[in-house]
């Protein structure tokens, strides 16, 4: 009896805690089947908002999950996908569809399962593991129905670690511009929850693989997918940091940056955090991603 006790004790103190953490991890807190969740930009604002027509149109991925999208046609065989992060919408993008529409691209704004209008996934947020798969699906959509031969995606934080996971899917996909990547859940963790011991999180970092897919061997080396993508990525990428990023260090960035070979490119945005206020760097951003895409595609 004294040992099934302690070995209750040991998993309530260690297994409890990190099962917790993943939980509310792939929780989307602000999942929405109505679209009228609280943004810093007009609920009821379109691409017409920004004086664009714009299509509705709908996919479907690989796992039988409904994708939500606004086509803008910008009269190009080059297009980008653009993907905002976690617990946002598409809407969130809005503001840069003018400067991909006057670089002659197409765009494409997704909303990731479980956001906005597309429909929810079976596993919750993924930080990017199973939105991967939104992306995916939208490459194949602008291949097909668009005939669009050049595509780039744009992410932003959760969006950016499913575009680079995608781009490892998928030879449709022939530039990333990457913002806030994160890939190391425990290092996540401890910058959410400080208070919480580093044991904790690996453990619960553990979980959240396994629960994504990972066998038991890479989930429990903590083997995260995205430093594999990286290491094989031949494609251009431009990974964009805040320099003061509160969740994705810029440090994290970084070594994803070093790690890829090739055509590469990096922006640490002075005083930027994780959610980047691409407002008040608009024109530079504009100027910098857009150049970027433009050569690269």
């Amino acid at each position: 009896m004294v040992r099934v006790f302690w070995i209750v004790v040991l998993l309530m103190v260690i297994v409890f805690p990190s099962a917790v953490l993943t939980q509310l991890l792939m929780t989307p807190r602000s999942s929405d089947p109505t679209f009228d969740k609280n943004l810093e930009i007009n609920p009821s604002s379109t691409p017409e908002t920004y004086g664009l027509k714009y299509e509705v149109v709908r996919f479907v991925t690989s796992d039988h999950v409904r994708i939500n999208a606004w086509y803008v046609d910008g009269g190009s065989s080059k297009s980008v996908i653009a993907v905002h992060g976690g617990n946002s919408d598409k809407r969130r993008l809005l503001p840069m569809i003018n400067g991909f529409h006057k670089a002659g691209f197409n765009s494409l704004l997704i909303d990731s399962r479980n956001h906005g209008q597309s429909d929810a996934g079976s596993t919750g947020l993924t930080l990017g593991i199973h939105e991967s798969k939104d992306i995916v699906a939208a490459a194949e959509w602008l291949s097909s129905d668009k005939q669009s031969t050049s595509i780039g995606v744009v992410g932003f934080s959760q969006g950016s670690s499913a575009a680079l996971l995608a781009a490892g899917r998928s030879p449709l996909i022939g530039a990333l511009v990457l913002q806030g990547t994160g890939y190391d859940i425990s290092e996540l963790l401890k910058r959410v929850f400080p208070f919480i011991h580093g044991f904790v999180t690996d453990n619960a970092a553990r979980i959240f693989l396994f629960r994504c897919g990972l066998n038991f061997s890479d989930a429990w080396k903590l083997e995260y997918p995205q430093i594999k993508v990286v290491e094989d990525l031949s494609i251009p990428a431009f990974f964009i940091s805040g320099s003061v990023d509160e969740i994705v260090g810029s440090d994290d960035v970084a070594k994803l940056f070093d790690v890829k070979s090739g055509v590469k490119r990096m922006w640490v945005v002075e005083g930027g955090g994780h959610s980047v206020d691409f407002d008040q760097v608009a024109d530079e951003f504009d100027r910098q991603v857009n150049g970027f895409l433009e050569v690269s595609l």
